[in-house]
């Protein structure tokens, strides 16, 4: 796969021309609205879908208010809603969540208004017949309850069914209690219930149909628009249930509810006609043109987009770059500058180990969101949306170019990036306060200028507030939060204040100290794994100098945390190592020649394998970062995976899934380790493909 005419990022997609939807003349607007004909107002939400996308999101938004102002249309109302909820899980900020849990919270109120009447005895009897049926696979009586619908009414239902999941989502998202939490979740099972009933009747309504039409597959009385939804909602449930455990996963098959991913990867594809013979050939188009998608098919296909190309960092199972691929070029055809499709992009670019790239696909980005933001006014109130809409939008690319230079091994850079999101906020301030402020204490470190001495002090002050900058999600911290608070607090604990001379360390000036801060949230964020080998060289080095250093210092002198530091490195060391041996194989990344390697790689392997074993021998002396014990029996396995010792890598991802206390001491058996459910969600998925 070749998507250099997808690129030249940044200057060639400057010259292109948007496709100018926001020009076109808006689709009218019945002056009048029934119940009966609520399914008019599809068209103006298709036109609002098309302005979002290509990144006219204010003029979007005003066009759902302005065509309802009273917000009393079926598809008006709660299309508006899902394209805020769409925007708040972007930005993660805090006015565009609350924003969407009201539209969703009125558009629930909306779509009740339009579903079929029913007594309480035969909604409960639909559910008990539906869950038989779920069991059996015959035809319940929620089904017949759904045949009887008007066309009107079976939209309302499954719009319904799509603001509860909405809102529940956006719950998780915001709630700082538990009941909320629990609250939501019950939300969350009602609209799970809902899509199974809407999709097994979708499921024999075709079959009806192709039984008595045997070269057609669809009913053609079931609109478009109407299936992407079920689509929509029934794919991105299945989806989601199958990133569960495989223990909640069994509760979660009691009530009937399968969670096979490949079923729900199948599912959306659907709405974009992406399967079938062709599904990764990248040259192929959809078989579903624009002309005959139903409104919901690009938010399958940013769901997908989502899973292939962030949820892989987690999991393997089910991604497939070539169709993220496939997607891409059919969205940057249709919306050029659409910065949705850029984001995507530039994360393609990073996976392909093309971080320079990426780089300049969010400097594109920025330029787009630039444009956005200087789009003519009509009131002061309109003018400040759009500059909100840019500051949290930005925040995207400012978040995926700090790590892409940290990829690049550029810490100055990658400094510039988190400074934009420091002083922005946004979805974590404790998170880029540490990431700004650790990457400016390693610039400056072991520097006597006046300026650098000023940059260290600020830097300084600044770590020693993240603990107090953590924020809550249904009642529990942020877990990528609570690695930056202790981290933040082991850098306080960590300062030559607790020796009395360092002389092996140039940088002893500092009261306090972290180990390679910079490298090690370039592991965090993907950096190292999809760094070019000639970076990876760099980091290596720098590796070899930290730890050169701390063998260097005396027994006096090991301070506390100082086996942390040690441990750290050698795990570093281990990951730069491995991916020297054994460089990411994501499609269309830069080949990778032997004389490009500066380490042969079985020596590489050789020696990643025995930094992870020192990790393990030291582990138990280690005092606030226990994490590292852990993830490096999650890389040694990954790296014995890839030199076929199969059973050996087994047992690796085995002790990190067993929940036994590794190789930690006293203070390492208090609770769970920082990210230690990212890393079980990992361990699985690597045991899934072992061997494959």
């Amino acid at each position: 796969m070749d998507d250099t005419h997808m690129t030249n990022e940044g200057n060639s997609i400057a010259s292109e021309q948007r496709r100018d939807v926001g020009s076109e003349t808006p689709p009218a607007i019945a002056p009048t609205y029934s119940r009966e004909k609520a399914l008019q107002d599809l068209p103006p939400m298709v036109y609002a879908m098309e302005l979002f996308l290509a990144s006219y999101m204010v003029r979007c938004e005003k066009f759902c208010e302005k065509a309802d102002p009273t917000r009393t249309r079926l598809y008006l109302t709660t299309g508006h809603g899902l394209v805020q909820t769409i925007k708040s899980f972007m930005t993660y900020a805090d006015e565009d969540i609350l924003s969407a849990m009201e539209h969703t919270k009125t558009g629930a109120l909306v779509a009740n208004e339009h579903r079929k009447k029913s007594g309480i005895t035969s909604r409960l009897s639909g559910l008990t017949s539906s869950l038989t049926s779920a069991f059996t696979g015959g035809e319940g009586s929620d089904i017949a309850w759904i045949r009887s619908m008007t066309a009107v009414e079976r939209h309302a239902e499954l719009m319904y069914a799509e603001n509860l999941a909405e809102k529940a989502m956006l719950g998780v998202l915001y709630s700082g209690d538990w009941l909320a939490f629990i609250k939501e979740a019950l939300n969350m099972r009602a609209a799970i219930h809902i899509y199974r009933s809407l999709f097994r009747f979708l499921q024999i309504a075709d079959a009806a149909w192709q039984a008595s039409h045997p070269n057609e597959k669809e009913d053609p009385s079931l609109d478009a628009h109407f299936r992407s939804g079920i689509y929509l909602g029934y794919g991105t449930s299945t989806l989601i249930l199958s990133l569960l455990p495989s223990k909640l996963q069994s509760v979660v098959e009691l009530f009937g509810y399968h969670a096979s991913r490949a079923d729900g990867l199948e599912v959306l594809e659907r709405a974009g006609g992406w399967g079938g013979k062709s599904a990764d050939d990248e040259t192929s188009p959809p078989l579903v043109d624009k002309d005959a998608e139903g409104v919901r098919r690009p938010i399958c296909d940013m769901v997908l987009l989502s899973f292939h190309l962030v949820i892989s960092s987690f999991t393997t199972v089910g991604v497939s770059i070539p169709k993220a691929f496939r997607l891409i070029k059919y969205y940057t055809d249709r919306f050029p500058r659409g910065v949705f499709f850029l984001f995507a992009r530039g994360r393609m670019a990073l996976l392909q180990s093309r971080p320079a790239d990426a780089i300049e696909l969010h400097r594109t980005a920025l330029q787009v969101l630039t444009e956005m933001e200087d789009e003519p006014s009509e009131s002061q109130i309109e003018e400040k949306e759009a500059h909100n809409q840019f500051t949290r939008l930005a925040a995207i690319s400012y978040w995926e170019s700090a790590n892409a230079y940290l990829a690049l091994y550029d810490v100055d850079k990658s400094n510039e990036q988190w400074r934009h999101l420091h002083e922005r906020g946004g979805w974590s301030k404790a998170v880029y306060a540490y990431g700004y402020a650790a990457t400016a204490w390693e610039l400056n470190r072991g520097k006597d200028d006046e300026q650098s001495k000023a940059e260290t002090a600020k830097a300084v002050a600044l770590l020693k507030t993240v603990p107090d900058l953590r924020q809550k999600i249904a009642g529990k911290s942020i877990p990528l939060e609570k690695l930056v608070a202790r981290k933040a607090r082991k850098f306080t604990l960590q300062g030559t204040s607790l020796w009395s001379t360092c002389p092996s360390r140039p940088h002893c000036h500092s009261e306090n100290y972290l180990t390679l801060p910079a490298l090690e949230i370039g592991y965090w964020f993907l950096a190292i794994s999809h760094a070019p080998m000639d970076v990876l060289g760099r980091m290596l080095k720098d590796v070899e100098a930290t730890l050169k250093e701390l063998e260097a210092e005396s027994a006096a002198q090991k301070r506390q945390g100082y086996w942390d530091d040690i441990c750290l490195a050698r795990f570093l060391e281990g990951v730069c190592l491995r991916y020297v041996a054994f460089p990411v194989s994501d499609v269309n990344a830069d080949p990778v020649t032997p004389s490009e390697k500066s380490i042969p790689g079985a020596d590489a392997a050789k020696r990643a394998e025995a930094s992870f074993k020192s990790v393990f021998e030291h582990g138990t002396k280690v005092q606030y970062d226990h994490y590292v014990v852990y993830y490096a029996h999650y890389e040694l396995g990954r790296l014995l995976a890839c030199q076929n010792r199969t059973k050996e890598a087994g047992e690796q991802f085995e002790l990190v899934l067993s929940g036994k206390y590794l190789e930690v001491g006293p203070s390492g058996r208090k609770g769970r380790y920082s990210l230690e459910n990212a890393l079980h969600m990992k361990a699985r998925a690597a045991t899934e493909v072992l061997g494959k």
